[in-house]
C-alpha cells in the first residue's frame, strides 16, 4: 500500500547527483524539453558586465533572528560553520552575499500552525479508511503521528489555511526584491540511524531538526533545492530558497553556486 500524506504540503522531490540532471528531469515532468538543458547564472560579480545581462543575483542570508531565533538554534557547529565557509567561499568568488530580516514571517508562521502539524491532520483524512484496519501495516512511530491529527476540527484547519494563504501571500511580496535565501538544509549532519531505531525521544528530536529548515521553505510554498557543503564527516546541504513558481531561475542560480564550490 502506498499513499501521500498531504494535500497542501507534501510535494514530489528530485534527488539527482548534478543539477543540470535535475533541471531535465523537472522540464520532462513539466511536458518540456528535458534536451533544453540548463544555463548556469555566473553568480560572480564582473567589473565589465555586460549591461544587457541580468544584474548578478544576489544569495540572501535570513538576519534578525535573535528575537526569533528559529531556524539557526540547536544548528550542530560542524554543519553552522560549513555554511559560513561556503558563503564564504562564494563571497570571495564574487558573489553578492546579503543578510535579510524575515523574524516577523517566521513569527507568524509560528502562530499560525495547530498543535498538530497540518501534515498530519491531512494524513489522518487520507488514510481515515486504513489507521485501524491496517494499522500493522505502517511504522509505529508514523502511525501514531498520523493519528495525533484525526483530533482537528474541520473549523480549525480551514481558519489554518486560509491564514496560511494569506503569510504566503505576504512572505512573497517580501521576496520579490531578493534571488534566493540561503540556509542550511537541515540543523545537523545525516544522523547514524541505529541510536533512534529504539530510543523514541532521541528520534523526535533528531527528526524535528532534520526537517524544522525544509518545513519553513514548504509552509511558505517557496520552491528550493539543498546542495552538499564540502568539508563534513558526515552530508549536510546548503539550501537555496526563491519564490513559488521559479523552479528554472532557482536552477541555473543554483548550478552557478555548485560550479564554485565545486572549484
Amino acid at each position: 500500500m502506498a499513499a501521500g500524506i498531504g494535500h497542501r504540503l507534501a510535494a514530489a522531490g528530485l534527488v539527482k547527483r548534478i543539477l543540470d540532471r535535475a533541471a531535465q528531469a523537472l522540464e520532462e515532468l513539466q511536458g518540456g524539453d528535458p534536451d533544453l538543458g540548463l544555463e548556469s547564472v555566473d553568480v560572480a560579480r564582473h567589473e565589465q558586465a555586460d549591461p544587457h545581462c541580468p544584474a548578478t543575483p544576489s544569495i540572501t542570508r535570513p538576519d534578525g533572528l535573535e528575537r526569533f531565533n528559529l531556524l539557526f538554534t540547536e544548528t550542530e557547529p560542524p554543519v553552522a560553520e560549513a555554511f559560513e565557509r561556503a558563503l564564504s567561499r562564494l563571497s570571495r568568488a564574487g558573489a553578492r552575499i546579503a543578510d535579510h530580516p524575515i523574524d516577523d514571517h517566521l513569527a507568524a508562521m509560528d502562530a499560525a500552525l495547530p498543535d498538530g502539524s497540518l501534515a498530519a491532520i491531512e494524513a489522518a483524512a487520507i488514510h481515515a479508511d486504513w489507521l485501524d484496519s491496517a494499522a500493522d501495516r505502517y511504522d509505529k512511530r508514523v502511525h501514531r503521528r498520523i493519528v495525533a491529527g484525526r483530533s482537528a476540527t474541520a473549523a480549525g484547519y480551514i481558519r489554518t489555511m486560509r491564514r496560511r494563504a494569506a503569510l504566503i501571500a505576504a512572505f512573497d511580496r517580501h521576496l520579490a526584491p531578493l534571488d534566493v535565501l540561503a540556509l542550511p538544509a537541515t540543523a545537523t549532519t545525516a544522523p547514524l540511524t541505529a541510536p533512534l531505531e529504539t530510543d523514541d525521544a532521541a528520534f523526535l528530536a533528531a527528526n524535528r531538526l532534520m526537517l524544522r529548515n525544509t518545513a519553513f521553505g514548504n509552509f511558505f510554498d517557496l520552491t528550493g533545492l539543498s546542495l552538499p557543503m564540502p568539508g563534513l564527516s558526515r552530508p549536510a546541504g546548503l539550501m537555496l530558497l526563491a519564490r513559488h513558481g521559479q523552479d528554472r531561475r532557482l536552477l541555473a542560480i543554483g548550478a552557478g553556486i555548485e560550479a564554485v564550490l565545486a572549484g
